[in-house]
């Protein structure tokens, strides 16, 4: 399933990343495994929650912990051009 219209990644590999790849962060796979954020960064803000939402499930994040990747990640994406 796709993450984003008119992109070719997948929600799968955000799994993949997570289980495969060793993705820690949000923006691990929003810049590094999916260049999502340097192609659209407004696209990427708007997939980063269920993004965090993936990869909390995938790590068993708290609530807590998936607030504090969202907003860190967010701010992070602020730097890009």
């Amino acid at each position: 399933m796709p993450l984003v219209e008119g992109y070719p990644f997948l929600k799968s590999e955000i799994v993949y990343a997570c289980r495969q790849e060793m993705a820690e962060k949000p923006n691990d796979i929003l810049c590094r495994r999916l260049p999502l954020a340097f192609l659209n960064k407004e696209a990427a803000k708007k997939v980063l929650p269920e993004v965090v939402e993936i990869m909390g499930k995938e790590k068993n994040w708290s609530s807590g912990r998936k607030k504090t990747e969202l907003e860190e990640a967010l701010k992070d994406l602020e730097y890009l051009l």
